[in-house]
């Protein structure tokens, strides 16, 4: 729209207009101006969508990277009016404010108006029990995107809730679980006990987004982590090794079908293929170690046992029941010791149905491979506190 100004001046009492009319100046009219809006962002990319009301030379977006020397990224010319939609990415900063510049022209002169905005990209992703603490540039960045973070957090808030429906409460008063880097070399990640904390070396953080990214995997190390974490001030836990992976199989029994975890060379999707792989999969499998000849005790063997046992002769409505009664119930109170697996199996037979004992049916199922279980732990001496914040579960 032009706008043409010709001045007045006061000569005499009387308005005289000048001779020589200014040069005429462009207005643009509000229905003229493009409509624009912010319609997603992650931490490192805005994406902006804009209805231009003229062809123009002029059309394009513009957004000043305050974070990385003051770089302006610029969109392609978008000459025809209409809507366009345009994605700047690799940006510096999450959680960050941006200028965003859209230049148009009025379609009929050689002028080119702005309007200007600020954005912001998205911040680091949290799930519902399960937040990340990892530094951006050191980490995440190049490594997992953020679409894919949000993702395996929704995993790990679906395996935080097949946990619960387990054992029937939540570590640590239902704080959120936190997973953050760690200098020591204690392992890939590891956890201590009554806490909300997953640690995870630092020289293992990289590759291990690398794969959750790529592969959509739910990935096995934090999984065994969390079922650590619910062991509930270790009240019924024997040998905690076992009871991570025996709590972590029920999140795949739940979710059969439904995960995806990578062990070794192949992507697991099936219940089965876990019971599976503590059969003869692992090296401390089943046919490698208590099935085997001489015995000798591992506690992925023992977890084939047991889901082996839920399977021939008992459930897991039998192991919930037991959990329960350790939770509510007190069956875990022995006085400050820990539970041995004696207590544990006659917690679990306790709440079996009458008509079905699990433990008595475990016990002739595997006969003198249960009494070598027994016996292993009935020989084991174990000093720990339960309180001992100093112990390390990885």
């Amino acid at each position: 729209m032009k706008k043409c100004a010709a001045n007045l001046i006061l000569l005499g009492g009387l308005f005289v207009l000048l001779a020589v009319v200014l040069p005429c100046s462009y207005v643009q009219a509000a229905s003229d101006m493009p409509e624009y809006e912010i319609v997603d962002s992650t931490w490192d990319s805005i994406t902006i969508r804009v209805t231009f009301t003229f062809n123009s030379q002029y059309n394009r977006v513009e957004i000043h990277d305050q974070y990385n020397s003051g770089a302006t990224s610029t969109s392609p010319i978008m000459y025809s009016k209409g809507t366009h939609t345009y994605t700047f990415t690799k940006l510096s900063k999450p959680d960050a404010l941006y200028y965003v510049t859209i230049l148009y022209g009025d379609g009929e002169s050689d002028v080119q108006f702005t309007e200007f905005l600020v954005a912001y990209t998205a911040g680091i992703p949290e799930g519902k029990h399960v937040s990340i603490d990892l530094d951006y540039k050191t980490y995440l960045k190049g490594n997992i995107t953020y679409n894919n973070l949000k993702r395996w957090l929704n995993h790990l808030d679906a395996a935080y809730d097949s946990y619960y429906n387990l054992v029937g409460a939540k570590p640590n008063n239902g704080r959120k679980i936190n997973i953050v880097s760690s200098s020591e070399d204690i392992g890939g990640m590891w956890v201590y006990p009554n806490t909300s904390t997953i640690y995870w070396n630092e020289d293992y953080i990289a590759d291990g987004l690398k794969q959750i990214s790529k592969y959509d995997d739910w990935y096995f190390g934090t999984l065994h982590e969390i079922g650590h974490l619910f062991d509930l001030d270790n009240i019924w836990t024997f040998d905690a090794e076992f009871f991570a992976n025996f709590k972590m199989a029920y999140v795949f029994y739940e979710r059969d079908g439904n995960f995806r975890v990578k062990i070794g060379d192949k992507i697991v999707t099936k219940y089965s293929d876990i019971v599976d792989f503590y059969y003869s999969g692992s090296n401390g499998s089943y046919t490698k170690t208590i099935g085997a000849d001489p015995m000798k005790y591992n506690n992925d063997g023992l977890t084939y046992m047991f889901l082996n046992g839920i399977k021939e002769f008992g459930s897991w409505d039998t192991m919930k029941r037991a959990f329960s009664c350790f939770v509510n119930d007190n069956y875990g109170d022995t006085g400050g010791t820990p539970v041995s697996f004696v207590q544990f199996m006659t917690v679990v037979n306790i709440c079996s149905p009458f008509s079905n004992p699990f433990a008595y049916n475990f016990l002739n199922y595997y006969g003198d491979r249960y009494r070598f279980v027994e016996q292993y732990f009935a020989n084991k001496v174990r000093q720990r506190n339960i309180n001992n914040t100093n112990i390390i579960f990885g």
